[in-house]
């Protein structure tokens, strides 16, 4: 007797899959709504619920010995994860591995890397790919918390991500050089904090509109919104660039006329563009906190 699965992690793999589960046969991949995927505390993939979001993954049809080995694998026995049956479209009900624990955390590079391949070789969406290459967190990592007002940021040194609404195009001036058109949209903003009152006392300025055009990305902020804010004590601005080196920068030398590393230290964030899980999911956790 055979049932179907869905698989959304690892299992995509077909190598992996028939290792553990030798009698699976693969049947085909689907898009399911009102889920999304994301990687756990203790560095597993799980699938949570989000009516606004959708999940990838692969259809198979397993045998019930196909059925007891993923058991052992999903350490269902310890709860790690559980089992359910979610519908799948043009397929029917499907066998299901969620795990228990759905706060986010940060996946192995091997585990990671293993998902995002079986994802292209089945030709899931780019943007969804990018979702799951969003994912891409060095062990160690520090998750940022993301503050939508000054009073909740530290007072350490250390460096900030300002994420700027810019309703209107705007002329920019860089020293002695010609104006620069910059269009209207969101902006991403790297710098550092490390004076009096570090990070609080910095990006408190940025957040201020009665303030003297001292630094370039004043020019934004006092014609923007500063919607908040990614704090990291402690850490580099060159390094947060680094980490959102897939964004656009649409003025080079911005920010970054005393820096040999960058071309810019502001990057645009078109709305098809992913951010770093360290940074997205921070954005969900702060203003879910301020609905409450």
């Amino acid at each position: 007797m055979t049932r179907l699965y869905f698989a959304y992690g690892s299992n995509m793999c077909k190598t992996q899959m028939a290792a553990r589960s030798p009698g699976a046969q693969r049947l085909g991949s689907v898009e399911i709504a009102g889920y999304r995927f994301l990687i756990n505390k203790q560095g597993y993939a799980t699938l949570i619920s989000d009516p606004s979001a959708r999940i990838f993954g692969t259809i198979w049809s397993i045998t019930e010995q196909d059925e007891a080995q993923l058991d052992i694998y999903e350490s269902v026995a310890s709860s790690l994860y559980l089992k359910d049956i979610i519908d799948i479209p043009n397929y029917g009900p499907a066998l299901v591995y969620f795990a228990l624990d759905q706060a986010p955390g940060i996946p192995g590079i091997d585990y990671i890397e293993a998902i995002i391949e079986a994802a292209r070789d089945q030709g899931f969406p780019l943007p969804y790919i990018k979702e799951l290459a969003s994912w891409r967190v060095k062990a160690g990592e520090p998750v940022a918390n993301f503050h939508t007002n000054c009073d909740s940021l530290p007072s350490t040194a250390g460096a900030y991500v300002l994420w700027i609404d810019l309703p209107n195009a705007l002329s920019i001036r860089l020293s002695a050089r010609s104006p620069t058109p910059l269009a209207a949209g969101r902006y991403l903003y790297c710098g550092s904090a490390n004076g009096p009152g570090g990070i609080k006392a910095r990006v408190g300025r940025h957040m201020r509109l009665d303030k003297s055009l001292r630094w370039h990305v004043d020019q934004l902020t006092t014609a923007g919104k500063v919607v908040g804010a990614w704090a990291f004590p402690d850490a580099q601005e060159c390094a947060l660039v680094a980490s959102l080196s897939h964004l656009p920068k649409p003025i080079p030398g911005f920010g970054s006329s005393d820096c040999h590393h960058c071309i810019s230290h502001l990057l645009e964030w078109p709305a098809t563009a992913c951010l770093p899980y360290f940074m997205s999911w921070a954005i969900k956790d702060s203003l879910s906190a301020d609905r409450r």
